[in-house]
Formats: structure tokens, C-alpha cells, sequence
């Protein structure tokens, strides 16, 4: 029955989901950290760019983070998680989903919840320099992340060892009303639409997209997005098509590796349905925690520490005896 009893805490000013979302991009600064750049060719033509980062004293064990909606592999807290995890003896892989870090990507297809074949291309490309392969994934990445196992479960790379999901919607119908209350949109608005409304805008001047230009420079909200791009770029009937198709939750029991989900209760991105208590208690591969707090990639427990809590908690999964 691993449901985990979470013994994280915080300051009382840290006590409020939006803060804890918000304030690490004011004290996270993400001091330089030596990167090997390096890129792959996918199968249909893209490119695929990934940041590696070795480890000081190497355990032949490798982390493979995906990054969430509208980041990259160089963000700030991937740098600083990368410097912890080296730290300890784990070589640490990042990657750019397709238009993400500066780059547009050559294909029309950009990235979304659903299409896990980058992920899996990248495993199948350096599991055999490693003996053990774990994954992170952080938001969308840990939507990515678990359709790549679930519904991929008869074909998961042998090598893939365990996997860890933070701040992750297992339902993307019920996290997009979440994010539709009108505090969420007013403040959560920036930080994504306007970069993935201008990529679309920049690629439709090279290339031919399924989409309406008219329609994409009016959207505000990522549902809109949703209707507008991923749908008929995808070939989904419509946004809500796309996210009932695209969400993990029924797959999540198919998983056959150690598999551990961090969400917190005042996440302002999640619904209840990203807290599957029922499944924990069923299954012995499935290991949920819920802090009361933390917010969306938040878990800031004070501003003097060097380490953010889900940094030592993931660790400490990937060294647990089961």
C-alpha cells in the first residue's frame, strides 16, 4: 500500500499553492553548470537536442528529465537539479521538446502530451552506455512520461529502471477547468500562451500548418491552443478530443516498474483526479505522495537551503530497497 505519509513542511508564508508555484523563479537563479550539447536525427527528419551532464563519481545510472509545458533543458531548476543528482553519482540527461529552447524544429509537429517518441527515441539512444536508465518528469513532462509507460508497457526500454513524476496532470480535461478560474488565467496566462501562440505564428512563415492563423493570434487560454493548434495538427476533433485522448490516468495501472507520483494538494494546476490514492493502495509498483503544500514545482521549505525538498526526495526513491 505505498501511499506515502508526507512529511514535508514549510514556512507559514509558504503555506499558498500560487506562492510556492511562483517564488522559485525570483530566488532560483541557476548558477552556470558544464553542459555537453549534443543532437540527434529523429525518425521523420527533426532534430532532437540533449544536454548531458556527468557525474563526478559515476554509478553507471543515468536520469533522463523532461522538462514541462514551455521549458527546456537549460531551465534553471533542471541546472540545479542536475549539479544535486551529479553530486550523488548519477550522470543527468535533458532534452528540448520539439521548438523548445530557442530552436524551431524542422517538422510541423510540435510537442504534446500524448506523443512520447522523442522520449523513447532518446532512451533507445543511450540506454547502452549505462546499466540502469530512470526518468523524470515534471509537469507535462510527467504526462509524457507516463503514457510512455503505461501505454507503452510491453515495449518500455529493459534498462528503464524506475520513474519519478512531479507536479504532473494524470487528467488534462479536469487540470484545464482548474487553470480556466479567472485568478489562474490572469496569472498563469503569460508564462505559456504568448511563447506558444508566437512559435506557431513564426513556423506558419516557413512552412504550410493545418491551423488558422486568425484564430491563433486571438488565443488566450491553452484550451484555445488546444482547439486551435493541437487538434487539427494531431488530427483530434477538438481540444477537449485531444486531452480525454492524450490524459494518462487509465494507463497508469499498466506501469511494471517503480513508479512515484509528488503532487501537492494546493498544486493550482491539478484536480483530484492527479491524487490517485486508490490505484497507490492496489498497486506495489505505485507510490504516491501528497504534501498538503508545495504548489506546482514548488516545495519550498525555506529560502536558506541549498537543496529544494523534491530534489532529496527523488534521490532518496531512486536508493530505496523494493
Amino acid at each position: 500500500m505505498p501511499v506515502i505519509q508526507s512529511e514535508y513542511q514549510c514556512h507559514q508564508s509558504l503555506k499558498n499553492g500560487h506562492i510556492q508555484t511562483l517564488i522559485p523563479f525570483f530566488i532560483r537563479w541557476g548558477k552556470p553548470h558544464e553542459l555537453l550539447t549534443r543532437t540527434l536525427t529523429t525518425p521523420d527528419g527533426d532534430f532532437l537536442r540533449y544536454y548531458v551532464s556527468k557525474a563526478e563519481n559515476p554509478l553507471n545510472h543515468v536520469i533522463i528529465i523532461s522538462h514541462g509545458l514551455e521549458g527546456n533543458g537549460r531551465d534553471r531548476y533542471i541546472i540545479d537539479m542536475k549539479k544535486k543528482f551529479t553530486a550523488q553519482g548519477y550522470d543527468v540527461i535533458s532534452w528540448d521538446m520539439r521548438s523548445c529552447g530557442g530552436k524551431l524544429n524542422r517538422t510541423k509537429k510540435f510537442y504534446n502530451a500524448k506523443d512520447f517518441k522523442d522520449l523513447e527515441f532518446l532512451i533507445e539512444n543511450i540506454a547502452d552506455d549505462y546499466e540502469k536508465v530512470s526518468l523524470m518528469g515534471i509537469s507535462l513532462g510527467g504526462a509524457i512520461t507516463t503514457n510512455y509507460l503505461g501505454r507503452n508497457c510491453d515495449n518500455v526500454h529493459p534498462k528503464v529502471y524506475r520513474a519519478f513524476i512531479l507536479s504532473s496532470p494524470l487528467d488534462l480535461n479536469a487540470s484545464n477547468k482548474k487553470l480556466r478560474t479567472e485568478f489562474s488565467r490572469f496569472i498563469y496566462r503569460h508564462a505559456f500562451v504568448y511563447s506558444m501562440r508566437k512559435k506557431v505564428i513564426e513556423k506558419a512563415k516557413v512552412m504550410d500548418l493545418p491551423v488558422d492563423l486568425n484564430k491563433v493570434r486571438k488565443i488566450k487560454h491553452i484550451d484555445e491552443f488546444d482547439d486551435y493548434v493541437t487538434a487539427p495538427l494531431y488530427g483530434y476533433r477538438n481540444g477537449e478530443d485531444y486531452r480525454s485522448q492524450a490524459s494518462p490516468l487509465a494507463h497508469l495501472e499498466k506501469i511494471k516498474i517503480p513508479f512515484y507520483i509528488l503532487n501537492a494538494y494546493d498544486d493550482p494546476f491539478l484536480s483530484k483526479e492527479s491524487y490517485p490514492f486508490k490505484l497507490a493502495k492496489e498497486k506495489e509498483n505505485i507510490f504516491l505522495e501528497v504534501p498538503k503544500h508545495g504548489g506546482h514545482v514548488g516545495f519550498v521549505k525555506s529560502f536558506r537551503d541549498e537543496y529544494y525538498w523534491y530534489e532529496l526526495r527523488i534521490l532518496e526513491f531512486l536508493k530505496m530497497k523494493i
